[in-house]
C-alpha cells in the first residue's frame, strides 16, 4: 500500500541519512588522524633541523657557520613560533663572537663574517615579539663597520656596544625603539646626523 511504501522510503532514507552520518564522521576523524600524524612528522623535521644548525654555529669553518645560521633563519620564516627561540640563538652567537668583555678596545676589529650574517639574519626577522619583556640582546658586542642597514632595531638592547657610530644606527627601522647608553642616547636626541647618500 501507499502506507507501506512511503514508510519504507523513509526508513531507507534514515539509513542512508546514518551511513552518511557515519562515512562523514568516519572522514573527520580520519583527516584529524593524518593531520595529527602530519604535525608531529613536521615537527619532528624542524626540531631536526635545528639541531643540525645548531651544530652547525659550532663548526670551525666559517662557511658552515653561515650555512647554519641562514638554515636557522629559513626555520623562523617555516615556523613562527620557533622563530623567537632563534633569534635568541642568532643573537647570543653574535655576543659569543663580539664579545667586547675584558678586551683592549683598540685592538676590536671590524666585524666577522659571521657576526655579520647572524645581524643580517636578524636584521630580516619577520617575528614579534612575543611580550613587553622581551629584548633582542645585542649588549657588550663591537660592532665595528657593523651593517644595520634596514635592521628592525625595536627593543634591541644595544647597551655596552662599542665602535656603534650614529650613522649605522640611523640606517636601520624603528631605532628609536631600541636601548641604549646614556651617552648614544643624547646623541641620538640631539640634531639629525645627515647621512651620507653617496
Amino acid at each position: 500500500s501507499a502506507e507501506k511504501l512511503s514508510r519504507r522510503s523513509f526508513i531507507l532514507a534514515l539509513i542512508r541519512l546514518i551511513i552518511t552520518s557515519l562515512s562523514t564522521t568516519a572522514t573527520i576523524f580520519g583527516g584529524l588522524i593524518l593531520f595529527l600524524n602530519f604535525s608531529q612528522g613536521e615537527n619532528r623535521l624542524i626540531t631536526e633541523r635545528f639541531t643540525r644548525s645548531i651544530e652547525q654555529l659550532g663548526n670551525r669553518e666559517e662557511t658552515i657557520r653561515i650555512g647554519g645560521i641562514y638554515a636557522l633563519e629559513r626555520i623562523a620564516n617555516d615556523s613562527p613560533r620557533d622563530g623567537w627561540t632563534i633569534m635568541e640563538v642568532l643573537s647570543s652567537f653574535v655576543r659569543g663572537k663580539q664579545n667586547t668583555k675584558g678586551q683592549d678596545l683598540s685592538q676590536l676589529s671590524v666585524i666577522r663574517t659571521d657576526a655579520q650574517a647572524a645581524l643580517t639574519a636578524i636584521a630580516r626577522r619577520k617575528i614579534d615579539l612575543e611580550n613587553d619583556q622581551q629584548y633582542l640582546d645585542l649588549s657588550c658586542t663591537n660592532l665595528r663597520e657593523a651593517n644595520l642597514s634596514g635592521a628592525n632595531l625595536n627593543r634591541t638592547d644595544l647597551r655596552k656596544t662599542k665602535n656603534l657610530e650614529i650613522a649605522q644606527i640611523k640606517q636601520a627601522q624603528n631605532w628609536l625603539l631600541a636601548i641604549y647608553d646614556p651617552e648614544i642616547d643624547q646623541l641620538l636626541k640631539a640634531e639629525p646626523v645627515p647621512l651620507d647618500k653617496n
